[in-house]
């Protein structure tokens, strides 16, 4: 099993994954003059989260190319599910690409520490 695959392209895989699950919410929801709040979710989103660890400057490049290919938008991700419990691949938005410390090792570049976030395109109906 595989923690992330990107269009169906298995990438070096990171050392640590979470997942989120946004409630987004319409208008009508929020506070009334008594204090009691109202919520009327309209979607559920998922949010991913990867870190990677020490991966060589080519493997870092490659992924970070993979994403820029299609400008960050509708990858279809393939992961272990939180809430399902199932592998599922859902369109997801690149979001912030963050971190990577570099190192000269034996002559050679790595990173370490790259951080990326997928935000979901579209989301579950509440039911």
């Amino acid at each position: 099993m595989n923690m992330i695959e990107i269009d169906g392209w298995v990438p070096v895989q990171p050392k640590e994954f979470h997942m989120d699950t946004l409630t987004l919410s319409s208008e009508n929801s929020g506070e009334d003059l008594t204090g009691y709040t109202h919520q009327d979710p309209v979607r559920f989103k998922r949010k991913l989260y990867y870190t990677w660890g020490m991966i060589s400057w080519a493997d870092c490049a490659a992924l970070l190319q993979k994403i820029q290919a299609k400008n960050g938008v509708n990858l279809n991700i393939t992961y272990p599910d939180r809430d399902s419990g199932k592998i599922e691949t859902r369109a997801f938005l690149a979001g912030d690409r963050t971190g990577g410390t570099f190192y000269l090792i034996d002559g050679e570049v790595w990173v370490d520490g790259l951080q990326i976030n997928f935000n979901e395109h579209g989301g579950d109906l509440p039911t």
